[in-house]
C-alpha cells in the first residue's frame, strides 16, 4: 500500500475505535466508579509511552522546570474532561455520549477565534454552527428539562480543548513529541485516582478484582493508547486536515454500537440531532479535504 493508503487506513481504525469508545465507557461505568475506572484505564495506557521515553532518555521532561507546570496544567484539564465524561456517560444515553463529544470542533473554533486570534472561513464557521444546532436538539428537551450527563458531555470537549493551549506552550519550547500524550495520560491518571480516594477510598478496592482488572487495563490499551498510536500513525503519513475528513465515521460507529449491543432505541430529537451533527462533519470533512489537497 501507499504511504497515503496507509495512513487513511490508521485514520479509518483510529475513527472506530474512537466510535466505540461512547459505547464501551458507558456500560462499564455502570458497574465500576467512573473515578476508578477513568483513573486506573488512563495510567494504564500511559505506561507503553512511559517505557517508550525511558529508553529514549527523555523521561526527564516529564518534570523539568520547563516543562512542568503547562504539563500540570495540561493534566488538570484533562482530568476535568475524564470526570465530566465518565460521569457524564453514566447519566446518559450511550448515543447521546458518542454525538455530544463531536461538539470539539465547536470549541476549538471559538478558542481559535477568541484566545489564539486564528483566521477562520466562513464555511467551518457554517458547519460548526449546523452542529451546535444539532447539539441543542439532542439536550433540550422541552417540559422534561436538560439531562445534567449531557450537560458533562458538552463539557468534556471543552476542557480537552482548553488543555490544548498548554500543549501548545509545551511544544514552543521544543519539547519531545511524545512528552504532552505521556503527561496528558500519566499525570491526570493519578490525579483521577487520587480524587477517587479523598471522596471514598474503599472504591480503589474494586480494582483487587481480577475481572475489574482485565477491563481497565484492556480499556487503557486499546481506548487510552492505542487509539493515540493509531491517530499519529495516520497524521505522519496524511495531513491532520485529510485525516480528520473521516471523522464521521465515528459517529456512525457510536450510533451501531449504541443500538446492537447497548440495546438503545432512537428517539425523534435524537434522530433530527444526528442529522444536523453528521452534516456539520461532512461539511467540515470536505472542508479538511479540500484544505489538504
Amino acid at each position: 500500500m501507499s504511504k497515503r493508503t496507509t495512513g487513511f487506513v490508521f485514520a479509518i481504525l483510529d475513527m472506530i475505535t474512537y466510535g466505540l469508545l461512547p459505547v464501551v465507557s458507558h456500560y462499564f461505568v455502570a458497574t465500576i466508579d467512573p473515578l476508578v475506572f477513568s483513573g486506573a484505564a488512563t495510567l494504564i495506557g500511559s505506561l507503553p509511552l512511559l517505557v517508550w521515553q525511558y529508553r529514549k532518555k527523555t523521561i526527564h521532561q516529564l518534570y523539568s522546570r520547563t516543562y512542568f507546570p503547562n504539563l500540570m496544567g495540561l493534566a488538570m484539564l484533562t482530568t476535568v474532561a475524564s470526570i465530566c465524561y465518565f460521569f457524564g456517560t453514566r447519566l446518559t444515553s450511550g448515543l447521546n455520549t458518542g454525538l455530544l463529544t463531536q461538539m470539539e470542533p465547536l470549541y476549538a473554533l471559538a478558542i481559535g477565534i477568541f484566545i489564539l486570534h486564528e483566521a477562520v472561513g466562513i464555511h467551518q464557521i457554517l458547519a460548526v454552527l449546523l452542529m451546535m444546532v444539532g447539539a441543542i436538539v439532542i439536550v433540550y428537551k422541552g417540559a422534561t428539562g436538560l439531562n445534567i450527563g449531557d450537560i458533562l458531555i458538552l463539557s468534556s470537549p471543552l476542557a480537552s480543548q482548553l488543555s490544548h493551549l498548554f500543549a501548545k506552550r509545551v511544544y514552543a519550547e521544543k519539547a519531545d513529541t511524545n512528552v504532552v500524550p505521556l503527561a496528558r495520560m500519566l499525570y491526570s491518571g493519578i490525579l483521577l485516582l487520587v480524587i477517587a480516594a479523598a471522596i471514598n477510598p474503599t472504591s480503589l478496592f474494586q480494582l483487587f478484582s481480577l475481572k475489574t482488572l482485565i477491563i481497565v487495563t484492556t480499556f487503557g490499551l486499546i481506548f487510552r493508547f492505542l487509539d493515540l498510536l493509531l491517530w499519529y500513525q495516520a497524521i505522519a503519513r496524511i495531513s491532520i486536515s485529510k485525516a480528520s475528513s473521516v471523522i464521521p465515521l465515528a459517529v456512525a460507529v457510536s450510533l451501531i454500537g449504541s443500538l446492537v449491543f447497548l440495546k438503545e432505541t432512537v428517539s425523534s430529537h435524537q434522530l433530527i440531532g444526528l442529522f444536523f451533527i453528521l452534516g456539520g462533519l461532512l461539511w467540515l470533512s470536505k472542508i479538511h479535504l479540500s484544505e489538504g489537497k
